[in-house]
């Protein structure tokens, strides 16, 4: 009797465990399939990515081509935004937008400013048609020193010559208003052959207080393309952080910043 009762409960055990068993099976089954499904939407996904990668180098070819050909500021910025009048551009996620003053004559007069990618626009108020569209990638832009009547200005200098002089309301506006222009022409400006981007250079004054435009700089250094706090960094350097485009901070002992990647 013993014995039976013995072998009687190893078979409701055996019977538990092939139970157990069938529903592990059909667990296992339904990962399978789970594995099948997420292994179908990986190289869907990886085919996907392969064609946004194509796609966004035909556009950084096309978009360079569109840069190379087109000479008109206006016109570009038309090709790129379509709408160039304030509420519009407001609303596409400008690079920085405030108010500076111009000067006008013999005075100064207030201008709304939009600056987009690479592109500087003013206004008269905030709304209506920009006065000035400038490419700055095509200009060269410079803090005024030297004149007490320019504190806190600063000009563009575009590839036609015309040269418009700008003033912050103090220095700390003028820096930031520096900064974001370096910044927003070192991202933007990319030719249709891929190389470094064209950007004013600046140099830091002998005193350690506002950038300057070097005076002469050779091609080796314009292809460094230096911002007021932060610089696009050269071939070796961007090297060393394994990135095409790299903002660093270049130091006099030859060390380097990361500050972002491009």
């Amino acid at each position: 009797r013993r014995v039976h009762g013995a072998s009687m409960a190893l078979q409701r055990r055996l019977a538990e465990l092939r139970s157990a068993a069938q529903v592990y099976e059909q667990k296992i089954k339904k990962y399978r399939r789970m594995l099948v499904t997420a292994d179908t939407e990986h190289k869907a996904l990886d085919k996907y990515a392969d064609t946004a990668v194509d796609r966004a180098r035909i556009f950084a070819r096309r978009l360079g081509v569109l840069y190379a050909k087109t000479k008109d500021a206006v016109a570009l910025a038309k090709s790129l935004y379509v709408k160039l009048d304030y509420d519009a551009l407001a609303e596409r996620l400008p690079n920085i937008l405030g108010t500076l003053e111009e000067t006008k004559g013999k005075g100064w007069v207030e201008r709304s400013i939009i600056m987009k990618d690479n592109f500087w626009l003013a206004y008269k108020s905030k709304s209506g048609v920009p006065t000035a569209v400038i490419r700055l990638d095509l200009s060269v832009v410079e803090p005024c020193v030297g004149d007490p009547k320019l504190e806190n200005a600063f000009r563009i200098r575009s590839d036609d010559a015309k040269e418009t002089i700008w003033r912050a309301k103090n220095r700390r506006d003028l820096e930031q208003w520096l900064e974001c222009i370096g910044r927003g022409v070192a991202f933007m400006s990319l030719d249709s052959l891929k190389k470094p981007p064209r950007t004013p250079l600046f140099a830091e004054s002998p005193d350690g207080g506002m950038a300057t435009v070097a005076d002469d700089p050779s091609p080796q250094e314009r292809q460094r393309s230096m911002s007021v706090s932060a610089s696009v960094a050269s071939s070796n350097a961007a090297a060393r952080i394994n990135k095409p485009y790299a903002l660093v901070d270049d130091r006099d002992d030859g060390s380097s910043k990361k500050i972002a990647a491009i």
